[in-house]
């Protein structure tokens, strides 16, 4: 500490603050402008998915040539492109490599896994983003399903939809992608990890084909739309107070006849302003987050893709707000697809009380409402199997490193001991400390070294409805006919005179001009004065950290504190006021 009696003005912990803080803004400005590069860059290339930095693939069909053309494609991933994988994650020597001395790959039946031959096929949500992010780091559902020798494919999208596919095309392309599978590994039927949104697209197929999985994985899945009250769910309460799907439509005829993924996700970041607007960046400020993995995830954050008008209008009205789906009454191409159709599988459930996008009642609630009873579960021969955790956040559940490397590894790694479950419902609990029940799961090389602790115990829906507490079916039965009534009311008066004046030169400016993709033109080197800011990087590289004991560092600590809490008291008021006004709607 430079404070002393030589320096009683404090002068020399001011100068080091100074250049220290000259040294983060430099650093944080550049990362900015690398970031902004990277999303040109990407764009340039047509935005494939994050995945492939990681791991080769080989193309196996564009659904793009179907009669039923959709933007989808199968591929299958072959190898990885970084063999030492200890680089990626932080070299921790404990997961790497996952196939060797492993007590949980001896206690999950590993030692079988390339015998079987047994095939994953993982789904990425399209929502607003383009795909990849469930095999976007090693450590990975894709990484994980390759380190136990299994089979493994996935399902992409292109940016742009093509032109008026809907969801029941979409839904026959992946029947296709599926029977592809199956011819290529006869004897063998798929496992199918779904995240998010493509969590409810695989349980909507499973449903219609279920003689095409062995099994569905569900993480951050979104099934119970009405579940988990009347007034716990910001994003819901917002898209009830603004009327519904008419808003949908309207955004829909902005973007001529195409919705912009870029509003999907600056809805998803208005539901934490103090992390958007600041803990990110300030993490980034002062060095808890680094510059290359900030930019990893942000190549994925700004890759900002499209639906076509009658995707979203399908998704918005017959799914979230109509909840069709677990009600039984939501049709594809005239069919009924109805969730009692589920037999004959094991259905894994990951949700977490974090999840302000997926909380656990819209996860889980679908099992009170479609099969009833223990019995009837136990009667249509489904292991189902599912797992809360405390804290983990909606995108953590896909890529974060502990629950990949906890949840994830103990759900792909077991999927041979989970099919052994006599049908019923089971929760898995995993613990930082093991304890009944338990399977203790030790550190490589080290025996001593106890990692957590996992264990399966049987439950039943009683447990389940513990969980979701009770539903008012009739606060949303209203909600839901109030936006029918106002989309038609747009559609009637309102859309005639927009549409007309959309042109496509129109809607590409639209959709340029949205913050999202508008922040980049500033913070990239197409902007003249970051040029500068490139230039100087290495001279700010250059300048002396602050000492730790600094007490301006600490003074500068609190206030950003103060700052963090400060916007996210706004977001908590904003979502109780609209919450209120909500309630006094209906």
């Amino acid at each position: 500490m430079c404070y002393n009696v030589f320096d009683p003005w404090g002068l020399c912990d001011l100068s080091s603050y100074c250049l220290g803080s000259l040294r983060r803004s430099g650093i944080l400005l550049n990362t900015l402008r690398q970031r902004g590069d990277a999303y040109f860059k990407h764009l340039e290339n047509g935005q494939p998915p994050v995945l492939f930095d990681s791991f080769a693939i080989e193309e196996v069909m564009d659904g793009r040539t179907f009669v039923r053309p959709v933007n989808y494609a199968l591929v299958k991933i072959i190898d990885r492109r970084k063999q030492d994988r200890r680089e990626n994650d932080g070299g921790d020597e404990r997961v790497f490599p996952v196939s060797e001395n492993r007590q949980e790959d001896r206690r999950m039946g590993k030692e079988n896994a390339v015998e079987s031959q047994r095939v994953f096929v993982i789904i990425d949500p399209r929502a607003g983003h383009g795909p990849g992010i469930g095999g976007s780091k090693e450590l990975s559902q894709i990484g994980l399903a390759l380190d136990y020798g299994y089979e493994v494919y996935f399902v992409m999208f292109f940016p742009e939809p093509v032109p008026h596919q809907k969801v029941a095309d979409v839904e026959a392309a992946e029947i296709i992608f599926l029977e592809e599978v199956a011819r290529r590994h006869p004897g063998t039927k798929p496992s199918v990890i779904g995240n998010c949104q493509a969590g409810w697209a695989i349980v909507l197929l499973a449903a219609d084909r279920p003689e095409l999985v062995n099994g569905i994985s569900l993480n951050g899945s979104p099934l119970s739309y009405w579940g988990g009250g009347n007034t716990s769910h910001p994003m819901r309460n917002n898209g009830t107070l603004l009327g519904g799907v008419w808003l949908a439509s309207f955004l829909s005829d902005l973007g001529n006849g195409r919705f912009d993924g870029s509003r999907i996700v600056s809805g998803f970041e208005s539901l934490n302003p103090a992390n958007t607007w600041w803990t990110k960046l300030y993490g980034l400020y002062c060095g808890d987050n680094s510059p290359e993995r900030y930019l990893e995830f942000e190549k994925w954050w700004n890759g900002f893709f499209y639906m076509s008008e009658e995707e979203i209008h399908f998704i918005a009205q017959e799914l979230f707000i109509g909840n069709k789906l677990e009600r039984g009454e939501l049709r594809l191409d005239g069919r009924l697809i109805d969730l009692k159709n589920l037999k004959n599988m094991v259905i894994q459930i990951l949700c977490s009380y974090g999840d302000n996008i997926t909380p656990p009642p819209q996860a889980l609630a679908w099992l009170l409402k479609v099969f009833g009873t223990d019995e009837e579960i136990i009667k249509r021969k489904l292991i189902i199997i599912f797992s809360i955790d405390p804290d983990v956040g909606h995108l953590g559940i896909f890529v974060g490193k502990k629950v990949c490397d906890r949840h994830h590894r103990e759900s792909i790694g077991g999927t041979e001991a989970l099919e052994n479950l006599s049908p019923g419902i089971y929760e898995a609990i995993t613990k930082d400390t093991p304890g009944k029940p338990s399977e203790i799961v030790y550190a490589e090389g080290n025996p001593g070294e106890i990692l957590y602790g996992f264990g399966i115990v049987k439950s039943s829906l009683s447990r389940i409805q513990e969980i979701c507490g009770p539903t008012d079916e009739l606060f949303f039965a209203k909600a839901a006919e109030m936006s029918e009534k106002a989309d038609a009311s747009y559609c009637t008066f309102i859309r005639p005179w927009i549409k007309p004046w959309i042109t496509e030169g129109m809607a590409k400016f639209g959709q340029e001009s949205s913050f999202p993709r508008l922040q980049h033109q500033f913070l990239s080197s197409r902007n003249p004065w970051m040029q500068l800011v490139k230039f100087w990087a290495p001279w700010f590289s250059c300048l002396p950290k602050i000492e730790k004991d600094n007490p301006l560092l600490s003074m500068e600590q609190a206030t950003a504190k103060v700052i963090q809490a400060t916007i996210g008291l706004y977001g908590e008021n904003r979502d109780s006021i609209v919450a209120q006004l909500q309630a006094l709607k209906n």
